[in-house]
C-alpha cells in the first residue's frame, strides 16, 4: 500500500515531489525532529539530513513552542523533499483547523487524543493534510489505542509521556517506553508507525532492530543547552541508517 504526503500549498508538484509512506518498516528510516522555532533550526535539521520538521503550537508546553503565526512564517522556509508538520494539542476540529488555516503545514501531529470524526472532519476540510496521531505507551492498552487511532489517520507516532498533574509531559520526555509493545503495534496496524521517545545517536540503530517503524521522532537529544546541535543530528541520522 502506498501512502502519499501531497503537500497543500501552492506549489509545482513536479519540482516538489510526492511524499510516499508505506505501511511497515523501510530501508531506510523516515527522520522527523521536532521543536524547530528559528530560522537556523530549519536550516540545520535539513542540512543533517531530517525527512520531516516538526513545529510545536500553543497550547502546548515545553521546548520549542512558538505562536503559530512564527510557525507559518518558518514553514514558508522548509524547503522541497522535506515535510512541515505542526504539532497541536488541540482536540477539536474547528480549533485544529484555525491553527492549519494559519500554519500551512504539509502535516498535523495530533498530541492528545481526537475523535475519529475529527479526524474525518480534518481529512475532508484539508484533502492535502496529512494527520498523524500520538499514542502514549504506558502499557498493552497502547495496542488497543493505536488499533483504534489509526482509523483516519495517515500514520502514528509511539511516544513516551508524563500524563497528569503539573508535570504533565506530552512528548519530548527524554524517556524511552517499552519497545516491544511498540514492534506489537507496529505489526498490528495498517498505517505507518514514528517511533518517539528517549532516542539517541546511541540507541537508534537498536531501536530499528527491536521496534521496526517507518519513522523515528525525535527532539531532546539533539540538542546543546537547548538549541539543535548540526554534530549531534548527524550523528543521530548517521546511527539511524545503520542498522540492517
Amino acid at each position: 500500500m502506498w501512502f502519499h504526503w501531497s503537500y497543500p500549498r501552492t506549489v509545482d508538484l513536479v519540482t516538489r515531489g510526492r511524499r510516499r509512506f508505506y505501511p511497515r518498516a523501510v530501508s531506510r528510516p523516515r527522520i522527523k525532529i521536532c521543536c524547530i522555532s528559528s530560522e537556523q533550526e530549519v536550516a540545520i535539521a535539513v542540512a543533517g539530513g531530517a525527512d520531516l520538521l516538526g513545529f510545536v503550537a500553543p497550547p502546548l508546553g515545553g521546548l520549542g513552542v512558538i505562536p503559530v503565526e512564527r510557525i507559518a512564517e518558518l514553514i514558508s522556509l522548509v524547503p522541497p523533499g522535506c515535510v512541515a508538520v505542526l504539532l497541536t494539542g488541540l482536540t477539536g476540529f474547528e480549533d485544529i483547523a484555525n491553527q492549519v488555516r494559519l500554519a500551512r503545514p504539509d502535516g498535523v501531529q495530533l498530541v492528545r487524543s481526537t475523535t475519529p470524526e475529527t479526524r474525518r472532519a480534518l481529512r475532508e476540510a484539508f484533502p492535502g493534510l496529512r494527520l498523524l496521531q500520538v499514542v502514549h505507551v504506558h502499557g498493552e492498552d497502547a495496542i488497543d489505542d493505536a488499533l483504534a487511532a489509526q482509523e483516519h489517520s495517515h500514520g502514528l507516532v509511539l511516544d513516551s509521556a508524563v500524563l497528569g498533574g503539573p508535570t504533565e509531559q506530552l512528548g519530548a520526555t527524554g524517556t524511552t517506553h517499552d519497545w516491544s509493545i511498540s514492534a506489537r503495534v507496529v505489526a498490528a496496524v495498517d498505517v505507518p508507525v514514528y517511533l518517539a521517545g528517549g532516542l539517541s545517536a546511541a540507541n537508534a540503530a537498536q531501536a530499528r532492530r527491536v521496534v521496526g517503524s517507518f519513522g523515528l521522532d525525535l527532539c531532546s537529544s539533539v540538542r546543546t543547552q537547548g538549541r539543535l546541535d548540526q554534530d549531534k543530528v548527524s550523528a543521530f541520522v548517521a546511527a539511524a541508517q545503520s542498522a540492517p
